[in-house]
């Protein structure tokens, strides 16, 4: 299969939208990922009781 500069260009855009969702996922996790841990913990423990 050849690839034309179509298909270059959509795998391309694909591969920025891609990277860019993966590094907001990972700033909102250096921002909150305390917090979310802590929730996680607190309703996991309250199934306990």
């Amino acid at each position: 299969m050849r690839l034309t500069l179509i298909h270059v260009c959509i795998l391309s855009g694909g591969t920025v939208l891609l990277a860019a969702a993966t590094g907001f996922a990972f700033a909102g996790w250096l921002e909150h990922g305390a917090q979310i841990f802590l929730v996680a913990a607190e309703n996991g423990l309250s199934w306990c009781f």
